[in-house]
């Protein structure tokens, strides 16, 4: 299962033997210890600059550019939390997408909907 965790609200421990927790923000201070810290998925258009809509659309637009061409942080940031999300199918674990949004529109809905898209195109692939 795929969560996504707003880290100025949240009240649970991050450290749950049952969840790996990916921070997919930009960089800063306030990045959990315990968190796997992906900052090349972290959305560069900031609010107030933008409206949170218009945010989260440029960030699908360019997160879409960019997971497909290689060599981009996006492309290969995007692998490692995909390998990750395997891995915790594996172990049966939760995978939490930690940001500041949620549960306003955030661009870590982008990231789980690929992540699963890309385990339904793996799953086709298999049989």
């Amino acid at each position: 299962m795929i969560r996504i965790i707003n880290l100025a609200t949240n009240k649970m421990r991050l450290e749950s033997w049952h969840t790996v927790s990916v921070y997919c923000g930009r960089q800063g201070p306030r990045v959990p210890q315990n968190a796997t810290a992906l900052f090349g998925l972290g959305n560069p258009y900031r609010i107030p600059q933008y409206t949170r809509e218009e945010s989260v659309r440029l960030f699908r637009v360019l997160f879409e550019k960019d997971v497909v061409r290689k060599g981009t942080k996006i492309r290969s940031e995007f692998a490692q939390l995909y390998r990750i999300y395997k891995q915790c199918n594996l172990e049966r674990k939760d995978l939490a997408l930690l940001c500041w949004c949620a549960p306003l529109l955030c661009h870590t809905e982008i990231l789980r909907e690929w992540l699963l898209k890309c385990e339904q195109m793996e799953k086709k692939e298999v049989k």
